[in-house]
């Protein structure tokens, strides 16, 4: 998540417990290449589930990072592997934002205005923020 959030959430924590908050960059979060699973349709012949009577889907990724498609037909149903026939491999992630993005000159003034009442190690964010 952004400094600032991190900052704030940590500063709002009511309890003497931990909470744990990850600091995201905008070189972190990633797509894959293209599409690379046919269908998302967990049976093949008639009368087998369709897309329609899919409530949840699970996706995740392995420490090889070789992605994990579950679903479930119904809510109390236990999460089940989805036959999926992949078309490409699924380790073609690519970066989702090459660049920070530019903002608007009036919301870069309203964010410079937080300046006065955020903590002194977040100055940084607010002052290298694109904008144009």
């Amino acid at each position: 998540m952004p400094r600032d959030y991190l900052v704030a959430l940590q500063m709002a924590r009511q309890t003497a417990s931990q909470y744990y908050v990850k600091e995201a960059h905008f070189n972190e979060p990633k797509r894959l290449a293209s599409e690379f699973i046919k269908s998302t349709r967990p049976g093949k012949k008639t009368n087998d589930p369709t897309v329609s009577d899919i409530c949840a889907y699970k996706c995740s990724l392995d420490h090889d990072e070789v992605l994990n498609i579950k679903y479930k037909l119904d809510w109390t149903d236990p999460l089940v592997d989805l036959p999926v026939e992949f078309l490409l491999d699924p380790k073609k992630w690519v970066l989702l934002y090459e660049e920070r993005f530019e903002i608007t000159p009036r919301m870069y003034k309203d964010l410079l205005s937080f300046r006065n009442i955020a903590p002194q190690h977040a100055f940084d964010f607010y002052s290298t923020l694109p904008h144009v």
